[in-house]
């Protein structure tokens, strides 16, 4: 299941090397957009069965 935050930050390095134009609400980049979020989360490691023990203070 593809999830796409609502904001966020996509660059094209080779087109723009100083990161001037954020490409995430770009329609024309949805698709690209779209299948690097999908990729994301496909290769996100298991979730541990046993949740560490919070402690504070942090």
């Amino acid at each position: 299941m593809a999830r796409t935050p609502a904001e966020g930050e996509l660059y094209d390095s080779s087109e723009d090397p100083l990161h001037w134009r954020n490409l995430w609400d770009d329609a024309e980049s949805r698709a690209w957009r779209r299948e690097l979020v999908t990729d994301l989360y496909d290769d996100l490691p298991p979730s541990r069965p046993d949740k560490l023990a919070v402690e504070a203070p942090v």
